[in-house]
C-alpha cells in the first residue's frame, strides 16, 4: 500500500502518454482482499458493482481511502475533480462496494459489516459473522453463513434460517431470501419468506454464483458443468431458458438493462444473450482466459481481466483495445465520457481510445488517491450545485471563473453539508469549470439540448430510457467537433425514451458517412433517420 500523504498534488497533470497497440466507529462495512490482483478468487463474477445516475451532475465517484480517512465526491466526468469531503473521517475500509445508485456495502478489517445509504448521516452496522459470504443487487444485500441468511435493504434487516448449507444467496423483495444449497449432493434452490419459511423449492442442476435479472423476477445460473446458463424464474423456480455453450463460462455480467448478459467462456470469447429473445452475438476473440468481465458506468463498453492483460471490449462490434491498467476490485472502471479510470505503476490515468488509422491508447494522469476504494454512484450533496454541462475541458483550453460551488459536509454527515461560504474555499474547493460547447458555438445546457431537433438527416448513436447517458455521449462527441442534439420520444407504450444524435445532415449521404465513422473510430453502433418538421421520426 502506498503510504499516506503520497498522492499526486493537486492540479498537476503528467503529459499525455501515447500507446501504440500492437474498526473505530459504528460507521461503515467491508468483506475480503484489498483491491489487487484478479479481484474475488470466484472464476465466475457475478457482484454487481455499477450503477447508472439519472443525471449526469448526479453522477458521482465515491472515493474510500483503505486505510481510513475522510470520504471524497468525485466527478463521474472528470475524477480529478472534488466535488464533495465528509467533515468526519471514516475507519479503514477492506472491501467497499456499491449496491444499487445510492447504497455503499463495507466490510472493516475483523470482518464487521455495514450498510452506508448515501443521504443518511450514519452507515447501520449489520450482525453477521466475520467470514459470512455476500452478494447485493439494486440497494438490497445478502450475507449468509450455514443456514443462516441475513438480508438488508432500506427497511431493515430481515434473518432466514434455510433447511440446507447455503452456497449462495441474493435479496429478493420485501426481505426474502434466494439461496442454492446442496441436499445429498444435489443443488436445491430456494426462496425463503419470513424466519425459516420456504415459500418454494427445485432441484437443479447449477452451480454458484446466481445473477439476478430483471428486477429480481428471473435468477440466472451457470449449470453444474458451466458448460450452459440457466434461467430460472422467480419465486416459482421454473426452468424458462437454457443457454448452450461448447466451452465452459469464466465469468459473467448483467448489462444496465439487465435486458443482456455478457458470457465469457473459456478460450477468450465473449458472447452477448439477449435474455428476453434469447438471441446469441459475438462481442470479441481475446485469445486468452477470461477471469472477470465488467460492464460501464452507462454500458458503452464491458472490461474484461484475462491472464495477458486488460481489455476494452466494444458493444458495437469493434475490436477489442489492450489496455495499460493493472486489474482490481474497482478499477478500472468505463465512466460515462468514453474513457477509462485505471491504474498503472501505483498512479491513476484516464485512458482515451483513439480507433485511428492506427488504434492507440491515450492517457491522461488523475489527480487522486491510488490507496482508495473507487465506486459509482447516483448522489449529490446539498451544498453542490454543477451547471448544465460542466466537466473537463481540453487541456489546451483556458479553465474561466467556477460555474458552481461546493463545501465541506459538517459533523452531522452527507446531505447536511454547510453553505458554499462556510468553507467551500482552500483543498476542498472545488476546481473552475465551464459548460462544454456543443460544437455549434453555444453551451450545451439541458434545456438546449432537449429541445426540438431541427429538421435533417442525423445519425443515431444511442437510445434509452434515462437521460443521463445520452447527455453524457452527448457532451463527449459535442467537445470533440461533431454537432449534436438530444431528442425525446415515447415509443407505441408511452414510454419515454431519449436518442443521442448527431447531425442534421442537409443529405442522408453525410449522415451515412458521419455514421460510419463514428462506427469506426468510436465503435458506436449508429444508424442514420430523418427527421421533418414537426415530426419526430421513426423510432
Amino acid at each position: 500500500m502506498r503510504p499516506r500523504g503520497s498522492a499526486m498534488s493537486r492540479g498537476r497533470l503528467r503529459p499525455a502518454i501515447p500507446i501504440l497497440l500492437a474498526s473505530a466507529s459504528s460507521l461503515w462495512l467491508l468483506s475480503c482482499d484489498r483491491p489487487s490482483g484478479s479481484g474475488t478468487g470466484d472464476s465466475v463474477e457475478l457482484e454487481e458493482r455499477l450503477v447508472v445516475g439519472d443525471w449526469m451532475a448526479e453522477a458521482g465517484l465515491m472515493v474510500l481511502g483503505w486505510a481510513g480517512g475522510r470520504p471524497e465526491l468525485r466527478a463521474a466526468v472528470d475524477p480529478s475533480l472534488r466535488l464533495w469531503r465528509r467533515e468526519s473521517p471514516l475507519p479503514a475500509v477492506e472491501v467497499a462496494r456499491a449496491s444499487g445508485d445510492q447504497t455503499l456495502v463495507l466490510r472493516a478489517p475483523g470482518g464487521a459489516a455495514y450498510r452506508w445509504d448515501l443521504g443518511q448521516p450514519r452507515a447501520a452496522g449489520i450482525e453477521v459473522a466475520p467470514e459470512a459470504g455476500w452478494s447485493s443487487f439494486r440497494g438490497a444485500v445478502a450475507f449468509w453463513e450455514q443456514t443462516e441468511i441475513t438480508i438488508t435493504d432500506a427497511a431493515g434487516s430481515r434473518t432466514h434460517v434455510s433447511p440446507v448449507p447455503v452456497e449462495w444467496a441474493g435479496p429478493l423483495p420485501d426481505g426474502a431470501a434466494l439461496a442454492l444449497g446442496r441436499r445429498d449432493g444435489e443443488a436445491v434452490v430456494l426462496v425463503l419468506g419470513e424466519g425459516s419459511d420456504v415459500v418454494a423449492q427445485a432441484s437443479l442442476d447449477v452451480r454458484p454464483p446466481g445473477l439476478l435479472t430483471a428486477f429480481s423476477r428471473s435468477v440466472v445460473f451457470p449449470s453444474g458443468a458451466a458448460e450452459e446458463l440457466v434461467v430460472v424464474r422467480v419465486p416459482d423456480l421454473e426452468v424458462e431458458n437454457r443457454w448452450e455453450f461448447r466451452r465452459g463460462v469464466t465469468a459473467l455480467a448483467l448489462s444496465g438493462s439487465s435486458h443482456e448478459i455478457y458470457a465469457a467462456r473459456s478460450g477468450g470469447r465473449i458472447d452477448a444473450v439477449n435474455r428476453i429473445s434469447g438471441n446469441r452475438r459475438e462481442l470479441a476473440r481475446l485469445g486468452a482466459e477470461i477471469s472477470e468481465l465488467r460492464p460501464g458506468v452507462f454500458g458503452q463498453a464491458l472490461l474484461a481481466a484475462t491472464v495477458e492483460g486488460v481489455f476494452l471490449v466494444s458493444l458495437s462490434g469493434a475490436p477489442a483495445v489492450r489496455l495499460p491498467f493493472e486489474w482490481r476490485a474497482d478499477l478500472p472502471l468505463a465512466l460515462p465520457t468514453g474513457e477509462i479510470l485505471g491504474v498503472r505503476e501505483d498512479s491513476l490515468f484516464l485512458a482515451r481510445v483513439d480507433r485511428g488509422a492506427r488504434t492507440a491508447v491515450q492517457l491522461e494522469s488523475v489527480d487522486g488517491p491510488v490507496d482508495a476504494w473507487w465506486l459509482p454512484v447516483r448522489w449529490r450533496p446539498d451544498a453542490v450545485r454543477v451547471a448544465d454541462g460542466a466537466g473537463r475541458r481540453p487541456a489546451d483550453t483556458a479553465e474561466a471563473a467556477p460555474d458552481y460551488e461546493t463545501a465541506d459536509a459538517t459533523d452531522e454527515g452527507p446531505g447536511r453539508a454547510a453553505p458554499p461560504d462556510a468553507g467551500g474555499a482552500g483543498e476542498d474547493a472545488a476546481s473552475a469549470r465551464t459548460p462544454a460547447e456543443d460544437g455549434r458555438g453555444g453551451t450545451d445546457s439541458l434545456a438546449a439540448m432537449l429541445a426540438a431537433p431541427a429538421a435533417g438527416y442525423y445519425a443515431v448513436v444511442l437510445a434509452a430510457r434515462t437521460a443521463s447517458g445520452v447527455i453524457e455521449l452527448v457532451g463527449t462527441l459535442a467537445r470533440s467537433g461533431y454537432p449534436t442534439a438530444v431528442q425525446r420520444r415515447r415509443d407505441d407504450a408511452g414510454e419515454l425514451w431519449y436518442r443521442a444524435l448527431v447531425g442534421p445532415y442537409p443529405a442522408r449521404e453525410r449522415a451515412d458517412a458521419a455514421a460510419r465513422q463514428l462506427r469506426r473510430e468510436r465503435g458506436l453502433d449508429a444508424w442514420v433517420i430523418e427527421l421533418t418538421a414537426g415530426m419526430e421520426g421513426e423510432f
